[in-house]
């Protein structure tokens, strides 16, 4: 357990941690003693060592106020919980029937993490498995992870998951032939028509691939 500081300690100890923050880098010696009004650099000198012992910095040369480290580690494992906010488990969908297109929420597939904040979207968000190579041409292949935004319209142009009877496809939502169709982009597979045989399931905003051998 790190020792109490004075008060003189911890303003210093905090005025630091702000230049830190706004400027890259801890001020110098002479910054310190300007902020708190002191004549000597000795007394300055005098607190960077209270602190090093005390388990709240570590210098990497004696003397030197530009190479501190801070060794707050409740801060650092503050800052770690805000970089991983965005961290989310998904749920990766199963089988379904387009009868009941929420089914596919009922027995999943898996789970997976993935940084919602990187992908973007708003609302529910959701994993599938591409289940063929009906979309090479834009860089998704059988066995891909997608990310999805759960959603039961979509505009010309997106990507878009959907359940074809029982099987779930991703495809490009296309009505440029006054019908709304889930356009295939790879030679070998026909348009999917929108009907009562097809449900939208959401958009399509990222994609997660595991290399393999």
């Amino acid at each position: 357990m790190k020792q109490i500081l004075t008060q003189r300690q911890s303003e210093v100890l905090d005025f630091m941690r702000r230049c830190a923050e706004e400027q890259g880098f801890p001020p110098t010696i002479q910054e310190i003693c300007k902020e708190f009004g002191l004549a000597s650099t000795n007394g300055v000198s005098q607190i960077l060592d209270a602190l090093e012992t005390k388990g709240y910095i570590k210098r990497t040369a004696k003397g030197a106020s530009r190479g501190i480290k801070f060794l707050d580690h409740t801060q650092k494992k503050k800052l770690v919980q805000q970089q991983q906010t965005g961290i989310k488990t998904l749920s990766i969908i199963g089988e379904g029937s387009v009868d009941n297109p929420f089914s596919v929420f009922m027995s999943p597939a898996g789970q997976i993490k993935a940084d919602t904040d990187f992908f973007g979207g708003e609302g529910q968000l959701f994993a599938a498995i591409v289940e063929d190579d009906g979309m090479t041409s834009l860089g998704l292949y059988s066995g891909d992870v997608v990310v999805v935004q759960q959603a039961n319209t979509a505009h010309e142009g997106d990507i878009v998951l959907a359940l074809y009877n029982t099987k779930t496809i991703v495809r490009r939502y296309a009505t440029g032939r006054g019908v709304a169709e889930l356009e295939p982009q790879a030679k070998g597979f026909s348009r999917v028509p929108m009907s009562t045989q097809t449900a939208l399931l959401g958009i399509v905003i990222g994609m997660m691939r595991k290399f393999r051998e």
